[in-house]
Parts: structure tokens; C-alpha cells; sequence
């Protein structure tokens, strides 16, 4: 079975198939041979097709390989191993392309690595999709072997290499390296190159395929977008100016958005803070109210569809891979909600109905938060939640089942590193998981440090920033050498790299 992988609106949709066939082409038409002696080695081709074909499914990394590399290997050590190396350039012009190995031996005990590679932006070639098929078989006359089933031109099985895993470069336990990605470091609103361009307390994050990075920059009310080199300029909104406008282009008005979230068809999701409600940008940059009416006094806790419901300072927002359910953190009304993006109906997740706070798991409207901020989802429909004021990170199943993973239970404050509820956050504003949802990464705001939860293990590290309230800083460097001042928002792209909206500095890191 095959991972797929989601490709940005604006590209061709697209799923690496990848078959090998065993034997030689004209070797299907032949009568069967006759039984005798087989020799040592025998000239028969394995061809190896990567090839582009049609899919829907939402939002992991467009696949542009650049080359490709088939190795096939035997566990007997005197059958040699063959490697083969093909670039797109040389493929045909629906990006496929053949790997021919030859000569090749019949025998059990054949292993294939195929990796698709492509240079990141530094220029090193780095692998972005692998695939293994382990202990198959080459028989004489032209027989192969399946683990699933592809038609040839020769209407033969196909051998295809299973379960292709995007490998994620992890951020060393021992720290990851920070680097400024875009913002001199002094508040107010400036387009333009890394170094010259402008925030005024950058908030939440997300991040798309191609690495570009949108901004919910808080104070500044307006939504920027910075491309992988760190150049930053205006998505959506009018620059300090607030307050509630749909359209297009200019005249457009947000006030003091904190949270966006970004589905696999492009349209953006906003929470709106200080609007009181949900609204959404569409790839044609038009922006409309999804839920709740807008207005700086126009809060309130309402679940109902359109302008009938009512949200109070929503923060975090989270979207599903369908792009059907938007969820979120309802700030001051300490709650999780989601929303139905094809009708605007909203309802309750989990959280009190009259805005009680606490600490308490349970389901439903029993369950306790208190100023919960940012939001992930991971493909299982579990939302996961940075409690800001219980110091806590929770997790909300699709059931709406409320349980603490990280951080204290009582509302206790720290920054120690340990597993579960023996470890210690203080006022978290953001979450993300990384793209296999093994790792859900942390904006420690108080702490001034970005921690990472292993949601296997619960184990809990620090892997920038030295914690603490007066360990503050504008430094970049590896693991507790750099400092962040109150970082609020944080997003992982496809390559495991962490994007940090660093408020209290007024820039964008960037965490690898």
C-alpha cells in the first residue's frame, strides 16, 4: 500500500507509483523452456518504473524528484548488487522514467531500495521518498512476483515497492540549529528582504508544500506570507488597521488575528481574535466570514450556523485533511469547538458551556481548560491542545474524550523536562505536529524555548531555548545556546524543520 502525497493546489495532483518487472520483455511471449541446466547468470532486465498518475488525498509534500536511484541487492553475498541511477530531466514529460538493471541471476533473496532525491535550498542533494521491497524472488522464464497488482504493457503482475516512507531529518536530541528566517527584529510593518522586512508581533503559523510560510501578524492585523528564502510580503488584510471587512485586496480588515490553519485545496482558515470569529481566504485571495459575527463587541458563546454563533477571542484553529471540519481553541470561552466549513454550523467538541475553567479529563462539556490557544489535528481526528493557562498540554479525541498528555495536571508552572505530567510547560501558545504525527513540537511561550513531546513515549525535550521566565533572548544558535523571546506560534514543514513566529522579537525563526 502506498503513502500519498498531497500536492499544493496549483500543481498537477499526483501519486509516485512504482513497479518492478522481473524479466525480460520479449520473455512473456515465449513458449515455456525446456527443463535443464540454468546458467550461472542470465541476461534478464528488471525495470523499474516511476511514473505520476491521479489522486485526492490532503496535504503532506508535492513530489518533484529530481533523481531517482534503484538498488537491487541478494542475501547470498556472491550475487553482486546492481545500482542504477536515473534524473528527471531524462524522464518523459509525465515525469516517469525507467531503471534498467541487468544482468541480473535468478534466485530468492532480492531487496530493492529505490530513493527519489532533489536538492533542498542549499544545493545538497537529500532523499524525499524511499521505498524498500525486501526477500522476493527472479525466476527463470520471465515469472515475477506481487505484492500488489499493476497492469504492464505485457499484462504481466507487477512487483511494487511497498509502504514509501518520506524520511523526516529529526532535530537532534541534543538540540536543533535556530536561524533567523525573515525580520530585522524591531516592531512595524515592511516588505521585503529577510533583513528588511517588518512584523509587529508575528502569532500563529502554518506552512505549505513549497515551504512558504503565512503569518498571522498579530498586531500589525493582516496576514503576511514569507517564501523559503525569508522574503515577506502582504497575503491578506490592510496594514494597522483594524477592523471587520471581507473582499479582496484592499479594504480588507482584520483585528488582531492569532490563529490560521491551511487546508489541501488552499483556502485559509483565520480566527480572528479581537472579531470574534472564523474567517477564510480562499486561493484567489477573496476573504469571507465562515462563522460568527464579526465586530469587536460581537462575542459571546453561541454554538449555530453563519453569524447566529458566537465566539469569544477564538486563537488556535486547526483544519482537517478533507478540509470539511475546522476546529477551535474559543479562547475566552475555554472550550474547543469545530465547524462544519460547508454550512458554518458550529458545535461543541469539548469544555464547558458557561465558560467554567479548570483542569479537569473527562468528555464532552465535563471536561476543564483554561485559555486554550493552539491547536493540531493528526489524521486520526485527535486534536490536540496547548492549555495555555494550565500549563498543560491536552489531547481531544473524535469522541471528544479529554486527556492531559504533557505538563502539570494542577495548573503547575516549570520547565522541566520529563515524561507526561511529570514534565512542566509554562504558558504554551502553540502546537504542530510533524508530518508522520510522532512528534508534536511545542511553542513553550513563558519559557521562551521550543519543546517536542514524543507521543510514543510522552518523553518531553527542549530542543531550542534555555527555559526559564528571565532566559530571554534574540539569539540564534543551537539547542540552549539560542534564545527566543515569548514564542507563540510554531508549524513543522514536510522536511521536519520548525517555523517559530518569535512575538516578543518581532521575527520568523526557523528550528533544523
Amino acid at each position: 500500500m502506498f503513502h500519498r502525497l498531497a500536492s499544493w493546489p496549483a500543481l498537477h495532483r499526483a501519486l509516485a507509483t512504482v513497479t518492478l518487472l522481473a524479466g525480460c520483455g520479449a520473455c512473456a511471449a515465449m513458449p515455456p523452456a525446456v527443463p535443464g541446466p540454468v546458467p550461472a547468470l542470465q541476461a534478464r532486465t528488471a525495470s523499474l518504473t516511476v511514473r505520476l498518475a491521479p489522486y485526492h488525498l490532503a496535504f503532506v509534500r508535492e513530489l518533484d524528484w529530481e533523481s531517482a536511484t534503484a538498488t537491487l541487492t541478494n542475501s547470498n553475498p556472491a550475487l553482486p548488487t546492481l545500482t542504477q541511477t536515473v534524473t528527471a530531466i531524462a524522464a518523459s514529460a509525465d515525469r516517469s522514467a525507467t531503471i534498467t538493471l541487468s544482468p541480473l541471476q535468478p534466485a530468492t533473496g532480492y531487496s530493492l531500495q529505490l530513493d527519489l532525491s532533489r536538492r533542498d535550498a542549499a544545493g545538497v542533494s537529500r532523499v524525499v521518498i524511499s521505498g524498500t521491497k525486501s526477500n522476493f524472488t527472479l525466476a527463470a522464464g520471465g515469472n515475477s512476483v506481487s505484492v500488489s497488482l499493476a497492469a504492464t504493457a505485457q499484462g504481466e503482475l507487477a512487483v511494487a515497492v511497498a509502504d514509501p516512507v518520506l524520511p523526516i531529518p529529526q532535530i537532534p536530541a541534543n538540540g536543533g540549529v535556530v536561524s533567523r528566517l525573515s525580520g530585522l527584529g524591531a516592531s512595524g510593518f515592511t516588505d521585503g528582504a529577510p533583513t528588511l522586512a517588518r512584523f509587529n508581533a508575528p502569532a500563529g503559523l502554518t506552512v505549505d508544500p513549497a515551504g512558504n510560510v503565512y503569518v498571522a501578524d498579530e498586531q500589525n492585523s493582516v496576514i503576511r506570507l514569507v517564501d523559503a528564502l525569508g522574503n515577506a510580503s502582504l497575503f491578506a488584510g490592510t496594514a494597522k488597521n483594524n477592523g471587520y471587512a471581507d473582499g479582496a485586496g484592499v479594504g480588507v480588515l482584520f483585528r488582531r488575528a492569532d490563529g490560521i490553519a491551511l487546508a489541501s485545496d488552499g483556502t485559509l482558515y483565520v480566527a480572528d481574535t479581537n472579531n470574534h470569529c472564523l474567517r477564510m481566504v480562499d486561493p484567489q485571495g477573496n476573504v469571507s466570514t465562515l462563522a460568527g459575527l464579526g465586530g469587536c463587541c460581537n462575542n459571546g458563546n453561541v454554538d449555530g450556523t453563519g453569524t447566529v454563533a458566537r465566539f469569544n477571542a477564538p486563537a488556535g484553529i486547526a483544519v482537517d485533511a478533507a478540509g470539511t471540519t475546522v476546529y477551535v481553541a474559543d479562547g475566552n470561552n475555554h472550550r474547543i469547538r469545530k465547524v462544519d466549513t460547508a454550512t458554518g454550523t458550529s458545535s461543541a467538541l469539548a469544555g464547558s458551556l458557561t465558560k467554567a475553567t479548570g483542569t479537569t479529563d473527562a468528555t464532552g462539556a465535563a471536561a476543564r481548560f483554561n485559555q486554550p490557544t493552539g491547536l493540531a489535528l493528526d489524521g486520526s481526528g485527535n486534536v490536540y491542545v496547548a492549555d495555555a493557562n494550565n500549563n498543560s498540554i491536552r489531547m481531544i479525541t473524535p469522541a471528544g474524550v479529554v486527556t492531559t498528555l504533557a505538563g502539570s495536571t494542577t495548573g503547575a508552572s516549570g520547565s522541566t523536562d520529563a515524561t507526561g505530567t511529570s514534565a512542566l510547560f509554562s504558558g504554551p501558545s502553540g502546537v504542530a505536529l510533524d508530518r508522520t504525527a510522532a512528534n508534536l513540537y511545542v511553542a513553550d511561550t513563558q519559557n521562551n524555548t521550543i519543546r517536542r513531546i514524543d507521543l510514543g513515549t510522552l518523553a518531553v525535550t527542549t530542543v531550542a531555548g534555555l527555559g526559564g521566565c528571565c532566559n530571554s533572548g534574540n539569539v540564534d544558535g543551537t539547542g540552549t545556546a539560542a534564545r527566543f523571546r515569548k514564542p507563540f506560534g510554531v508549524a513543522v514543514d514536510a522536511n521536519g524543520a520548525v517555523y517559530v513566529g518569535d512575538q516578543g522579537n518581532n521575527v520568523i525563526r526557523k528550528v533544523e
